[in-house]
């Protein structure tokens, strides 16, 4: 099994093996031309494409590419890799990547000289001690705020809320998230909503589940990415989780006149990892709700995998209820049917 985080770094003396499914949004690609441009993707010398890709089918018409990559460096991410598999978009075939299984392969790696190993740790403790200098200085603007916040409180003044320009009203970040992270959810949940209705025109499907991975198991980094979708698919209801290092993030959607309840599609898309009862952080609007499944390794839950049972949940609900058009007779649910952002 692994963590969410396992997607970030392989333990010492491994490397990450990473199992990708990438969906070209067009049945009538050149699959061939496809896996090759896919195989080029190459970060900092640290990916390497091994194994024998194959195609496979897909849902809603669609095939997939099933392709494994050995990453050499902790620096590279999946997430680098994901960008550029997206990045081989054009205006006629959009491209999405989902790792679907990370596995880890041990390899020799020369042993440092101790000079050599004291300069490593060393480095290692400096950018410990950046990354803590940055909170430290988070803390401190807000110990500031709450200070200012007193002083006026106490002078009996009130704060109205300063007045926003359209623009600056459309970009704010929820309170507790930060701008670049709301503004990445916000963009992926843009960019996932023309899959969506691409979807809808085809097969007439008005109900979706996937998974949005820049959010990063942030419940408010998840609603920007549900209202970056609905700018475009306001019409159609969504299911959205996004796993992060220590938790998942679930976001749904329905629409005001939606003959599905919001709260019985909830409830079947976390069944399978434990139901309502492990959610916290619960954000109830009427027609969209979020919330946080919070990691339990002594329970073998953890975000990557709860992710994958949420969006099957979800899925299976949608089937029983008549309202998923397929292009196969295929009875079991494609958890990453829709790829992942």
């Amino acid at each position: 099994f692994f963590s969410g985080n396992s997607l970030a770094m392989a333990p010492k003396d491994m490397n990450r093996i990473l199992t990708w499914e990438v969906v070209p949004a067009d049945a009538d690609v050149d699959f061939d031309d496809a896996t090759k441009k896919v195989q080029a993707i190459n970060i900092d010398d640290a990916v390497i494409w091994i194994g024998t890709p194959s195609v496979q089918p897909h849902v809603f018409g669609l095939s997939k590419i099933v392709i494994t990559c050995q990453i050499t460096k902790e620096s590279v991410t999946a997430e680098m890799i994901e960008e550029k598999i997206e990045a081989l978009s054009t205006e006629d075939v959009e491209y999405s990547g989902t790792v679907v299984n990370v596995d880890f392969i041990e390899v020799d790696r020369p042993k440092l000289s101790e000079v050599d190993q004291l300069k490593e740790d060393l480095k290692a403790a400096k950018a410990k001690i950046e990354e803590l200098s940055e909170e430290n200085n988070g803390l401190a603007a807000q110990i500031v705020k709450l200070q200012n916040d007193l002083v006026d409180a106490r002078a009996g003044k009130s704060k109205a809320p300063a007045k926003e320009s359209k623009g600056a009203a459309d970009s704010g970040a929820p309170a507790g998230v930060d701008k670049k992270l709301a503004a990445k959810a916000e963009q992926d949940g843009a960019a996932k909503s023309k899959e969506l209705k691409k979807m809808n025109e085809e097969y007439g499907n008005k109900y979706f589940a996937a998974g949005i991975t820049a959010a990063e198991g942030n419940p408010k980094a998840l609603e920007c990415s549900m209202n970056g979708a609905n700018k475009s698919t306001a019409a159609l209801g969504k299911v959205f989780a996004s796993e992060g290092p220590t938790s998942l993030a679930v976001c749904i959607y329905v629409p005001d006149d939606s003959e599905v309840n919001i709260k019985e599609w909830l409830d079947a898309a976390m069944e399978g990892i434990g139901g309502m009862a492990v959610a916290t952080d619960i954000n109830d609007a009427g027609n969209m709700i979020s919330l946080k499944v919070d990691q339990n390794t002594e329970a073998g839950r953890f975000p990557i995998k709860d992710k994958d049972e949420v969006i099957a949940g979800a899925f299976t609900f949608i089937r029983a209820k008549g309202l998923l058009n397929e292009a196969d007779d295929d009875d079991e649910p494609d958890m990453s049917a829709l790829g992942e952002v």
